[in-house]
């Protein structure tokens, strides 16, 4: 079954807000605002298109990175969206606002994580 797309919004703490502009700038892409944030480079270039970086080319880089860090854990996209919000909660966070965060329907979803 796939989930319906939905958007929500979430608090983000000011170190993310700092790497995202850092990222933005050093990319070349604070004049186009309805572009896409993360998107695909050109092959031998490295040059970003206008193109979306897709989920599983995303999931493929994060591969890539941990192996040559010598994480042999296996870790995807997922792995850092449940991390975030297992440490929110453990530095005391609400669990209402974890499931928002989560963009889940249910608090016990949250709590699995």
């Amino acid at each position: 079954m796939k989930k319906a797309a939905r958007s929500t919004t979430f608090p983000v703490i000011i170190v993310s807000i700092s790497v995202c502009t850092d990222y933005i700038e050093a990319a070349g892409i604070a004049d186009d605002v309805d572009g896409y944030l993360f998107r695909s480079a050109r092959r031998k270039t490295g040059q970003l298109t206008t193109n979306p970086l897709f989920q599983q080319d995303a999931h493929r880089i994060i591969r890539r990175r941990a192996k040559a860090a010598g994480i042999e854990t296996r870790i995807g996209n997922h792995t850092f969206r449940a991390t975030g919000i297992t440490a929110y909660l453990k530095n005391s966070g609400k669990l209402e606002v974890a499931q928002h965060i989560a963009n889940h329907e249910s608090p016990r979803t949250t709590i699995a994580l």
